[in-house]
């Protein structure tokens, strides 16, 4: 197919005989593009033996632009899609003419689409659709809250010049006290309880737990202590953690300034949201209720006409967008969704069969010929 010999650079050229899977993804396959929308593609590729027995060679996913194209390897796509990760179960679920490639290989990892479904969709789904809210709030408070100039390092009680605590030094501090937590933790017994959930795979892990949240005041007596540090060394990893904060959202908000599409920030700036991740946000809430209520789901959405209508400030009742509306529908629709999860009343499984998933990964790796 030459759309893939056009794209696949370098020692990575197997990748056009490998690819088992490629569709077209985005607003395309959701029945949502205009004239404008770009041309996203996504691929699944089983890679030569060398990938799956030596060490010099290593592929998780390949990604190249014009068009927008990415190609993961099977056992990653695996990985994702057990997960319920929404980017990835799209490709199985897509509409027969926006697969563009399926071999006898990728024909069976369609047939075995809904096998990848669980109640994790919950959480995946809703997960996702939270982050089009957050960002829609970030873009609110730039426009609500333009910052003016680039902070200054006497606004936060520092000396000019060189830092008194680099970047650096604040992580490794952050990490040192995220090591001391988890051993108190494990000393307590704790770690079941505790350390199983902080270091799964939704949690950021103690280093970024404590990194986010920094010091808390009530903590202070405790924190110093257990890292031997002084009143004056904590008040200024504060001060300097504050300001490389507002150092880096003044580099987001320039950058926010800098990128914008003219007539997405015209609409943003009228109806006070991005309607762009409006309909993200509404399109991943609706497709997580359809697959936790049905099992299934169709990544072409039924209703992408009243899709594309919020991309034009037009909510889902026919009424002009507001921010209150989006937040009150999300809120209102990850509960419902949260309640008929934990419900007899929805048929999923609460994980998938992952061993059943990992033999089927090892069957379609073998049915490519020279892979092991």
């Amino acid at each position: 197919m030459t759309l893939l010999t056009d794209y696949y650079k370098g020692n990575l050229r197997w990748l056009s005989d490998r690819t088992i899977l490629l569709v077209r993804a985005g607003s395309r396959a959701y029945g949502m593009a205009t004239p404008e929308s770009d041309l996203d593609l996504r691929g699944v590729a089983i890679p030569p033996k060398e990938y799956f027995l030596g060490f010099l060679n290593t592929f998780e996913q390949m990604e190249s632009q014009d068009p927008d194209l990415v190609v993961y390897d099977i056992r990653k796509f695996f990985r994702l899609a057990a997960d319920c990760n929404p980017s990835i179960l799209d490709m199985l679920f897509t509409n027969a003419e926006d697969q563009l490639l399926v071999t006898p290989a990728g024909q069976s990892l369609i047939d075995h689409r809904h096998d990848f479904l669980s109640k994790n969709a919950f959480h995946r789904f809703t997960g996702y659709a939270f982050g089009q809210l957050k960002r829609i709030n970030v873009h609110r408070r730039y426009l609500l809250h333009p910052i003016a100039a680039a902070p200054t390092r006497s606004e936060y009680g520092l000396p000019e010049g060189e830092a008194l605590i680099s970047r650096e030094q604040v992580g490794a501090f952050y990490v040192t006290l995220a090591h001391q937590l988890r051993d108190i933790a494990e000393l307590a017994e704790l770690r079941e309880e505790v350390v199983r959930i902080i270091t799964s795979d939704r949690f950021p892990g103690w280093e970024g737990i404590v990194q986010s949240s920094g010091v808390v005041d009530e903590a202070l007596p405790q924190i110093k202590k257990l890292m031997r540090t002084s009143d004056n060394f904590i008040a200024t990893l504060q001060a300097e953690q504050a300001y490389y904060r507002r150092v880096d959202e003044w580099s987001k908000y320039c950058n926010w300034l800098k990128n914008r599409n003219p007539t997405r920030a015209e609409l943003e700036k009228k109806w006070g949201v991005d309607v762009k991740h409006v309909s993200h946000l509404v399109r991943l809430l609706q497709t997580g209720e359809e697959i936790l209520r049905t099992g299934t789901f169709t990544t072409r959405r039924t209703n992408a006409q009243q899709l594309r209508a919020i991309r034009e400030g037009v909510w889902l009742d026919g009424t002009p967008i507001t921010y209150e509306k989006v937040v009150a529908f999300a809120e209102q629709k990850q509960a419902e969704l949260k309640a008929f999860a934990n419900s007899q009343d929805c048929t999923l499984p609460k994980e998938p069969d992952r061993k059943m998933l990992d033999e089927l990964c090892i069957e379609l790796v073998h049915s490519v010929g020279g892979s092991l």
